[in-house]
């Protein structure tokens, strides 16, 4: 090349950011001073973007009276990753265990940048009023193409209620 002013760029891959770029002589990649036959070279430095998830866990209804009664939990997965697709890996409940989901959203379902999958599952809550909250946590892992790792959790309270008791007299 001809002494001059050159510049330099990277086309940054999905999935990473450039975070440094530098050049042998102290020049900025966009503004290289290479004198005559004089040698450059211009590093950039890309970091892994990691994947990151938001999961939601609601109960309907938050509440049932004694001694129980049904409540359909709906579980929710959304890729956060600005960039990225995600596989979701693991579906749990502290309550159920490994969780099957549902066909578009359950273990190795793909999710892609800014996309969310839910299910719902319904199931008795029992219990007497002043029992503790009926309390689980939905957990949920992603990883993205380089093999990096995002977990999540939320958790669903339901209270049980009291049922004012009754008599009945019969004369």
């Amino acid at each position: 090349l001809m002494p001059g002013t050159y510049a330099v760029t990277e086309t940054v891959p999905v999935g990473w950011d450039l975070t440094a770029a530098t050049c042998s002589n102290g020049s900025l990649p966009r503004s290289i001073a290479l004198g005559a036959g004089e040698l450059v070279t211009c590093t950039f430095t890309n970091t892994n973007v990691l994947p990151t998830i938001v999961v939601t866990k609601t109960a309907n209804p938050t509440s049932v009276l004694e001694p129980g009664g049904q409540v359909t939990f709906t579980f929710k997965v959304q890729n956060t990753s600005a960039e990225e697709p995600v596989a979701i890996t693991v579906l749990t409940d502290t309550v159920d265990g490994a969780l099957d989901g549902y066909a578009d959203c359950k273990v190795s379902t793909m999710l892609g940048a800014g996309t969310s999958c839910e299910f719902s599952s319904t199931r008795l809550v029992a219990g007497n009023f002043g029992d503790p909250d009926h309390v689980n946590v939905f957990t949920a892992v992603a990883k993205d193409d380089d093999g990096a790792e995002a977990t999540a959790n939320d958790d669903a309270v339901v209270q049980i209620t009291n049922v004012a008791s009754t008599i009945t007299l019969v004369k």
